[in-house]
């Protein structure tokens, strides 16, 4: 008796994103924090080529360190916290590659 796998389309995947955003922007994330968030954001960064290590959920030195990068590389104040505006920055497909 497995549980059926969920249905994931492009609708549910672009709400996550948002829902994400939400988040974000009402309690922006900086060093320090933890939880799925993070994990996304992580995510993206790595995928960014903005190299955080592993993406664990836990905003810590690796995770600072990538965020300074992007925000050097998108021309933004080098704060090392994700900010509502960064993660629409992320989530922009023009957005520049880290080096």
């Amino acid at each position: 008796d497995e549980a059926p796998a969920p249905v994931m389309d492009w609708a549910g995947v672009l709400a996550f994103i948002a829902a994400v955003g939400h988040s974000i922007g009402q309690s922006p994330l900086s060093r320090g924090r933890r939880g799925i968030e993070v994990k996304v954001v992580q995510q993206r960064l790595n995928a960014l080529d903005f190299w955080c290590g592993t993406a664990d959920g836990v905003f810590g030195r690796k995770t600072t360190k990538a965020v300074r990068q992007l925000q050097r590389t998108a021309l933004r104040d080098t704060t090392g916290i994700v900010t509502g505006n960064l993660w629409a920055i992320m989530c922009d497909p023009e957005v520049p590659r880290g080096l």
